[in-house]
């Protein structure tokens, strides 16, 4: 996606689109690339796949060091971030959100650290990926360099999440790519309301066998062991 016209964009020098190959580590760099270029240095990007439904895949990659990203600290304060993710769309002021509330001495270390000052943003999509861009400076800043980057960064976190998520789902998730019907929809939704196959097809006015037939096929597609996990999937990722 390109920036609307007359809106500053984040590091011109670089190339106008974000590296589009299949390597995330060189995706964020060149995210983290461009966040430097406006002034933040220290970049975070974490990454929540709804799937598996157990153990939802979490991608985390930062420029803060690997000794901050092992701490505890480090760990309380991303996982704060990312559950606030999970819910909204406001950008986090770092570190006076009241998201940090009780969590004042890892916010101190995260300023001895150098991560003095900067923004969390949400981004959330309907296939239920979740990611968090953390841009962070050292030193304290008043005023303007305390304003949110959104209109200098905005087209860089939308772009970022998209390429991100269309990376990750295409290995990790990639039935999200496969084409489900609307009848197998229909019945998908059903089955999760906890219906039979024989009350299904009562419902949609359809044979048992007919509707057997198209669980059998939705199971496939989605990889999943059973209609009860095709289900559970299908809602997870948003193809409901």
């Amino acid at each position: 996606m390109r920036p609307p016209a007359g809106t500053a964009v984040a590091a011109p020098e670089l190339p106008d689109g974000l590296y589009s190959g299949p390597c995330e580590h060189a995706l964020f760099a060149d995210i983290a690339a461009r966040a430097a270029a406006v002034g933040y240095p220290y970049c975070g990007y974490t990454m929540r796949i709804p799937v598996p439904i157990s153990r939802p895949l979490l991608l985390s990659l930062s420029t803060f060091g690997a000794d901050w990203e092992a701490s505890a600290e480090g760990v309380a304060l991303a996982q704060a971030g990312i559950a606030h993710a999970r819910t909204a769309n406001r950008a986090l002021p770092l570190w006076d959100d009241p998201v940090f509330a009780g969590l004042g001495p890892a916010c101190a270390a995260a300023r001895s650290h150098g991560l003095c000052q900067g923004w969390a943003q949400p981004s959330r999509d309907a296939r239920g990926v979740v990611s968090l861009l953390t841009l962070l400076r050292p030193g304290r800043a008043d005023g303007a360099a305390r304003g949110h980057p959104g209109i200098t960064l905005g087209w860089l976190i939308e772009e970022a999440h998209q390429r991100m998520s269309e990376l990750l789902l295409a290995r990790h998730a990639p039935e999200v790519r496969q084409h489900i019907t609307l009848r197998e929809r229909e019945i998908l939704r059903w089955t999760a309301d906890g219906k039979t196959a024989y009350e299904i097809g009562r419902i949609l006015l359809i044979s048992e066998n007919t509707v057997a037939f198209h669980i059998k096929n939705v199971v496939s597609k989605l990889r999943a062991s059973n209609k009860v996990q095709a289900a559970v999937k299908a809602s997870a990722l948003g193809l409901l």
